[in-house]
């Protein structure tokens, strides 16, 4: 039975506790339902802006749900991910580290948990409640997620029959993929995580492990797991390269002993990631300007969007490093990788017009980042606006 092979991985726990809602630095959100017989819900989620790195616990907060005013350990999502040069460092101590690899899915993070109070599994997203689809955009989520599992005619997403076979000791974690994700531009449910809840303490189930258990069998193809690339991870200096060669924005490195991840995504993930935030006008507003080459000159006389033109500035320069080095990775270094067709037809034009052309000329050919800008000015801003805004 697979209630036998959950106890193997019982060898590490987190403890969460509710009174630390009382720092600064965590955010607490009381949510009660639309229907008021029903109890409610207590979400803690760290602040990002005020985030301290010296107290640890405060990164296991991304998002705890909690029942109120039991305040009984209900959910817990994956903590926030160390960077790769820390936890490598970490780890190395102690027990020599087992690590599993998958890959890094962006999207909207789900819950579903198990409510001893009502007897039923409930849904949240990281700071919400999914509520019963009242005919509203507003609480169209529940309808979407029985749409994607084949059961349309539903609209509590709480009342899917398939949910009892799933362990009630147990939060499950999904990533919903949608048209504003990076790659996965399909709507679909992937499982990224679980965890076993016992009182306050946390337990991490291994993915090699919890995707071989029967009780998603009648599942499978209804919601997704994360492409496995263990096989594939050697050395960390080769994680880099690795995801340059496949169409994903990263991979996920956990420990599985601990439980603890790190995530290493990629130069076009990261610029996406920061354009999500960005009103469209503005960009290409900005884009017009770089092709005037006032973009410097504007950014102190536009009072009402100096912030955003300020961070546009600092995308624009991370898509001219993006565009250098791929170009180095894929014409000097020969590496193998995955490009999309307007990158690589705009490496193909760079290539052409500043090395093949001056090495024609008996000149020393270099491509640089000054010639990156140059090629791009020299583009017309709306097709330098569909490539950034699709990269």
């Amino acid at each position: 039975m697979y209630l036998d092979e959950m106890t193997e991985s019982e060898t590490h726990s987190i403890q969460v506790n509710y009174n630390l809602s009382g720092t600064p630095c965590l955010n607490v959100k009381l949510i009660k339902d639309k229907n008021k017989f029903e109890p409610s819900y207590s979400i803690l989620n760290y602040n990002k802006e005020l985030l301290s790195y010296h107290n640890e616990n405060i990164l296991l907060y991304r998002s705890v749900v909690y029942s109120y005013p039991e305040l009984d350990l209900l959910s817990f999502s994956p903590p926030k991910m160390d960077l790769p040069s820390n936890f490598f460092s970490r780890e190395n101590y102690g027990v020599c580290p087992r690590y599993y690899v998958n890959e890094y899915i962006d999207g909207l993070m789900i819950h579903l948990f198990y409510d001893g109070r009502l007897k039923k599994w409930k849904m949240t997203t990281q700071n919400d409640l999914v509520f019963t689809y009242d005919g509203t955009k507003q609480h169209s989520l529940s309808s979407i997620i029985c749409s994607i599992l084949k059961y349309s005619f539903i609209q509590d997403v709480s009342q899917l029959p398939f949910w009892d076979n799933l362990s009630k000791d147990h939060c499950y974690n999904f990533t919903l993929t949608n048209k504003h994700s990076h790659i996965h531009h399909e709507r679909r449910l992937y499982l990224t995580s679980v965890y076993k809840i016992h009182k306050k303490n946390v337990m991490p189930i291994s993915p090699e492990l919890y995707e071989t258990w029967r009780m998603f069998d009648v599942l499978r193809g209804l919601i997704y797991f994360p492409e496995n690339y263990t096989r594939v991870f050697q050395e960390t200096s080769y994680l880099p390269d690795d995801i340059k060669t496949r169409n994903i924005s990263g991979m996920v490195v956990m420990n599985t002993n601990t439980g603890n991840r790190c995530k290493y995504v990629s130069q076009s993930y990261n610029i996406y990631k920061k354009l999500r935030h960005i009103e469209h006008y503005y960009l290409y507003i900005f884009i017009c300007y770089v092709k005037m080459n006032q973009h410097n000159k504007i950014l102190p006389f536009i009072y009402k969007t100096m912030y955003n033109m300020k961070k546009i500035h600092s995308i624009w320069k991370s898509f001219v490093k993006y565009l250098h080095q791929t170009y180095l990775d894929y014409y000097v270094f020969k590496k193998e990788m995955y490009l999309q067709d307007h990158i690589r037809s705009y490496l193909q034009d760079i290539h052409q017009q500043y090395y093949i052309n001056k090495k024609n000329m008996n000149t020393c050919p270099r491509v640089k980042k000054e010639d990156i800008v140059q090629f791009l000015i020299k583009k017309h801003p709306q097709d330098v606006f569909h490539v950034l805004k699709n990269i």
